[in-house]
């Protein structure tokens, strides 16, 4: 397993969480870019995502969120 902070703080929250059945994301703040980009330099690119958990409805944490849908449709759980 690996838990890995992609970014925190007012201008957004991401964590990336990886075990060997799943990945998934808590939150989905900052850009949607900036969120795939990270991702990529990991070597856990956004089509490895199964699922994003919000933690609450602040922008910080759900700015990448509809973008993030559009290009990679899962579930979703706030």
């Amino acid at each position: 397993m690996r838990v890995i902070s992609l970014y925190s703080g007012s201008s957004g929250n991401c964590t990336l969480i990886e075990t060997k059945e799943s990945t998934f994301l808590v939150d989905a703040g900052g850009s949607a870019k900036a969120l795939i980009g990270a991702l990529d330099k990991l070597g856990s690119g956004i089509d490895r995502v199964s699922d994003i958990f919000i933690t609450h409805e602040h922008s910080d944490h759900t700015h990448a969120l509809s973008a993030l849908l559009k290009k990679h449709p899962c579930r979703v759980h706030i």
